[in-house]
C-alpha cells in the first residue's frame, strides 16, 4: 500500500478485530445503543396511548384522536373499551 493514510486505517482494523477486549465492549456498546433505541420507541407508544386516553375522556372524536395521535382507530377503539 503506497498510501500512509491508508495504511494506517487497514492497521487500525487489524488491530480492533484482533483485539478481543475491544470488539466485547463494541459489542456491548451496539447492544446498549439498540437497547436504548427500543426503550425510546416503546416510551413514544406509551405516550401516544395515554394522550389518546385523555383525549377519549374529553369526549373527542375516535378519527381525530387517530389522526394527532398516530395510532391506528382500532387502537383508539381497543383504548376507549379499556376505560372505567
Amino acid at each position: 500500500m503506497s498510501d500512509p493514510i491508508m495504511k494506517e486505517v487497514v492497521n487500525a482494523e487489524m488491530a480492533f478485530t484482533e483485539d478481543e477486549i475491544m470488539r466485547r465492549q463494541y459489542a456491548q456498546r451496539e447492544k446498549a445503543l439498540r437497547d436504548y433505541r427500543s426503550d425510546m420507541a416503546e416510551a413514544r407508544r406509551e405516550e401516544k396511548s395515554f394522550i389518546a386516553v385523555n383525549m377519549l375522556r374529553m369526549g373527542m372524536d375516535i378519527s381525530l384522536i387517530a389522526k394527532a395521535t398516530g395510532l391506528a382507530e382500532t387502537e383508539v377503539e381497543l383504548l376507549r373499551k379499556k376505560l372505567p
